[in-house]
């Protein structure tokens, strides 16, 4: 009995050090995502599409550890990090890709403006032809 005890009580150990062990990976491995997304490394939709599939690989990975109160925390912190960072980074691309479409609109409407100006003094010089006949 004592035998069965004690076997009992190792594995019962074991069985909480791996899921620690798994729930240290797992935040070890977000943070990496994290910090990679921070690092403003990721900014083409490709990019984008890699960290979210990296981050649905990762929760599928380690979907049935149990996290401690203060890990589950940590991994909280670490998911609103990402949600910031993938956010800013989004906002900066979409502002970028509007400024250089305002950029094509103002060349755009300069071209306009001169190919009218263009008209208007050739009509001129045409009612000034037949003012002077």
């Amino acid at each position: 009995m004592k035998k069965i005890l004690i076997c009992l009580a190792m594995s019962v150990s074991m069985f909480v050090v791996s899921c620690s062990t798994s729930a240290e990976k797992s935040i070890k491995e977000l943070e990496k995502i994290v910090l990679e997304v921070e690092s403003g490394s990721v900014d083409t939709e490709k990019e984008f599409e890699a960290v979210l599939q990296s981050v649905e690989l990762l929760n599928e990975k380690y979907k049935d550890v149990e996290y401690t109160p203060e890990q589950q925390r940590e991994v909280d912190v670490l998911n609103t990090r990402l949600s910031a960072a993938m956010t800013e980074q989004f906002v900066g691309q979409l502002g970028r890709a509007f400024s250089g479409f305002m950029k094509g609109m103002v060349s755009g409407m300069a071209g306009f403006v001169d190919d009218m100006q263009e008209l208007v003094d050739e009509i001129e010089e045409v009612v000034d032809d037949i003012d002077d006949m």
